[in-house]
């Protein structure tokens, strides 16, 4: 399941913002069983929640000339899992555990210039 709410203001600047809300179920992760060598497992895990927010604004110096940016936070962990019973005295909890996959933190800078035709 997956909702996703934002709102757009508009004036000499343009900002929007969007909330982020994302719940899956029966998710694959990987898991991290030794560290030299690297070793790693895949599980499936019952669901992952990631939850976020948003954030891009556009400025205009000029006709000619634009700043933009954005900012993007997600806050992706497992929320539920069930350890397999044949291994269960070797399975910890991954609950609570950042989904690997997905970046926490992500940002974006743009500078843009345009040079009108004669």
């Amino acid at each position: 399941m997956e909702a996703e709410s934002g709102k757009a203001f508009f004036r000499p600047a343009q900002f929007a913002y969007d909330v982020l809300w994302n719940d899956i179920t029966n998710g694959v992760v990987n898991v991290t069983i030794t560290q030299a060598p690297t070793t790693r497992e895949k599980k499936n895990v019952d669901r992952l929640l990631s939850t976020g927010v948003n954030l891009d604004g556009e400025f205009r110096v000029t006709s000619a000339l634009q700043f933009a940016g954005g900012y993007q936070f997600a806050h992706a962990v497992v929320s539920s899992y069930t350890p397999n019973a044949a291994i269960a005295g070797l399975s910890t909890s991954l609950v609570g555990n950042w989904t690997p996959e997905v970046p926490h933190s992500n940002s974006h800078y743009r500078r843009g210039t345009s040079i009108p035709r004669s």
